[in-house]
């Protein structure tokens, strides 16, 4: 199963000062009293990680050879050996 992750460098800065900033956050404002969403607050790498991760869903999509395929996410089999041998992509309206 693959996961994405929105961590890494920022292409206009270092990253220290932003990782210092949300340790900080989350140590001191996260939960707390001071927990207010803060107008100056950089989303654009988050706008850009949603960009790819809807490219590459429509991309597959897409694919001629993955048409009438069904992705079953969330549907948790209940034994373990069902877990082990079900698959997560199979042919549409097959059980």
């Amino acid at each position: 199963m693959a996961y994405l992750s929105s961590t890494g460098e920022f292409v206009d800065a270092p990253i220290e000062p932003r990782l210092a900033r949300a340790a900080d956050y989350r140590a001191n404002r996260y939960h707390q009293a001071a927990d207010e969403w803060e107008a100056d607050w950089d989303y654009s790498g988050m706008l850009q990680d949603l960009d790819v991760m809807f490219k590459v869903g429509q991309d597959l999509a897409n694919k001629p050879h993955l048409a009438g395929m069904e992705v079953r996410l969330g549907v948790r089999p209940g034994t373990r050996q069902e877990r082990r041998s079900a698959p997560l992509i199979r042919p549409f309206g097959r059980t």
